[in-house]
């Protein structure tokens, strides 16, 4: 994805290269002429999916806001200070994956099922599956920046702190179903999903002020505006993340428990298009809560719990094709080693529990 932004996008808009910026003075840094420079510049750039830099001292000039705002802050965290809170996190990590994982595969699914949870278990248990896959998820992606972050920083020294804010947000704290995808989950492929939409979408108009004598647009009309441009980028970006995650599921090899090998999943399909929709409902939510005069508290109880409930009910689809893909399947050893089930059965390594 990187390389497809970094080549084929950058011809199209002809914007020239990324270029690095200085963390202190915000000042460009000149391109590398070296080889070895223009080697780890292509590096650092192919890796850095969100913006920030390997290198300590820079970050690339497309970081978003709110990464930046998180880098300042780690910028007054010390070195060791920043391993031993990673470390933790990385502990706290590894045992609530190992729960999560437990506790899925004490589930009953039907592998030759077209949708083993959302049409098969009892509502308990798809609202369980849900959790679990949204968990499993984050704490996939999570653990695997904190380690890396705990390399880089505390073993080779080669980073600081803030060249590693965190992956995520606090996404399960979401006050709505946009702020949930548009700021607290990852920043991973946004950049590039916005760029290869550019020629395609118009951008969101850009707020205006109204002051007295000064009026370009009503303020409806910009709120409106602003509100079916963000739709409509929203889903593009989620068509072309549907077929980014149809590619990684397919790459999976069926094998006899688990059959099921179409490209077209439907349901990476139908969890990864059904979001801009819900994004909509939110819309149509609040400003009918709005218009019936409930208060801002009001408005806000009433989006965070239409939040809530549409990713819970929506992720029982993703949560069918990891099934089907067996990667929920009992003999399927995610955790080498589990304290939960050698604490609970005396089943450390090799999970016979669960034969």
């Amino acid at each position: 994805m990187r390389a497809i932004d970094a080549s084929f996008m950058t011809f199209v808009f002809k914007d020239g290269p990324p270029r690095w910026v200085s963390t202190t003075s915000n000042k460009v840094f000149p391109m590398p002429t070296t080889f070895g420079g223009r080697v780890a510049y292509s590096l650092d750039l192919l890796t850095s999916m969100r913006g920030p830099s390997w290198f300590s001292d820079r970050r690339w000039d497309f970081t978003p806001s709110t990464i930046i705002s998180q880098q300042a802050r780690l910028s007054r965290t010390s070195r060791w200070r920043f391993v031993g809170t990673q470390l933790n996190w990385l502990i706290l990590y590894r045992i609530l994956a190992d729960i999560v994982d437990t506790g899925v595969k004490l589930i009953d699914f039907d592998p030759a099922s077209m949708y083993p949870v959302s049409r098969d278990l009892p509502v308990y248990q798809q609202i369980l599956c849900s959790i679990g896959i949204g968990l499993w998820i984050h704490l996939a992606i999570a653990a695997e920046h904190t380690l890396m972050s705990l390399i880089h920083v505390g073993f080779l020294g080669v980073s600081k702190p803030e060249s590693w804010p965190p992956m995520f947000d606090h996404p399960f704290l979401c006050s709505s179903v946009p702020d949930f995808w548009g700021k607290r989950w990852h920043y991973m492929f946004r950049r590039t999903f916005d760029r290869l939409l550019a020629p395609l979408l118009p951008a969101p108009p850009k707020k205006t002020s109204h002051k007295e004598g000064n009026h370009p647009t009503t303020p409806d009309n910009t709120v409106k505006g602003q509100q079916s441009a963000t739709l409509a980028r929203a889903g593009g970006a989620f068509v072309l993340t549907t077929m980014l995650h149809l590619i990684v599921i397919h790459r999976i090899v069926p094998s006899p428990t688990h059959p099921y090998a179409a490209f077209w999943d439907p349901s990476v399909m139908l969890f990864f298009l059904a979001q801009p929709l819900g994004m909509a409902l939110d819309g149509i939510l609040c400003s009918r809560l709005q218009a019936s005069g409930v208060g801002k508290s009001g408005v806000a109880i009433a989006r965070r719990a239409f939040a809530v409930g549409w990713l819970l009910w929506t992720a029982r689809w993703w949560a069918d094709a990891w099934v089907r893909k067996g990667l929920w399947y009992k003999t399927e050893r995610f955790i080498q080693w589990s304290p939960v089930r050698g604490l609970l059965w005396g089943d450390w390594f090799a999970q016979e529990a669960f034969r």
